[in-house]
């Protein structure tokens, strides 16, 4: 059985599961009404047009059709208070903060299941710059950062993908490998640059035998 998918954020988020594979999320309906404006506050569009030709920036993803594809908005996360956290020794996200996860914030979780690599590709909109980061919590935990309940659990980890210059359009891949004997409950933080509060982007996700997060295509 596949794990499930679910969508939210700080606030209450909506969110769509783009291949309709375990998204818990009861709308279904994408806001289409703005779909010329993708980084205007009022902008709820899920449609993602990416014309980008080059490589990921961050892990090398499955070339398999993905497991699952979600769908959704910054305009439906939250500015963070303070993101300081991700530089914690608790942490260790292994990124800069001052910039690169500034913006609107939106949380997924995804159930990790034991001895599965999890890959996740975040495609922003054409022109957008987004970040993305996996963070492997305990099973069954909703908890967020910087909570410490949300700290990453025995064998988990923090891992992100941005880029300090910025990097519009380009495609942001986040792998976090597993364990045969735990399972993990993965948010997946998908934030704006700067100050972008608004834009539509879409996940793409794999799991994988676990090899440690390296080959998935061999």
């Amino acid at each position: 059985m596949r794990p499930s998918v679910l969508c939210l954020a700080i606030a209450l988020s909506a969110c769509t599961d783009g291949a309709g594979n375990g998204d818990t999320d009861d709308d279904t309906n994408d806001d289409t009404s703005d779909t010329n404006d993708d980084t205007g506050n009022g902008d709820t569009d899920t449609d993602v047009n990416n014309g980008w030709n080059g490589d990921d920036n961050g892990w090398e993803v499955p070339t398999s059709t993905p497991d699952d594809v979600i769908s959704g908005n910054l305009s439906t996360g939250t500015v963070p208070s303070d993101v300081g956290w991700m530089d914690d020794l608790e942490y260790t996200c292994g990124t800069n903060f001052d910039d690169t996860f500034t913006g609107a914030t939106v949380y997924h979780t995804f159930a990790q299941v034991g001895a599965t690599d999890l890959y996740v590709r975040l495609i922003p909109d054409q022109g957008l710059d987004l970040s993305l980061y996996l963070l492997q919590r305990g099973e069954g935990s909703t908890a967020l950062p910087p909570a410490t309940s949300a700290q990453p659990a025995a064998g988990g980890e923090c891992r992100a993908s941005y880029e300090d210059d910025g990097n519009p359009s380009q495609p942001e891949a986040v792998c976090v490998y597993g364990y045969a004997d735990r399972d993990f409950s993965v948010l997946i933080g998908v934030a704006g640059v700067g100050n972008l509060t608004a834009g539509a982007y879409e996940l793409e996700i794999w799991e994988t035998p676990s090899t440690g997060c390296i080959h998935p295509n061999d």
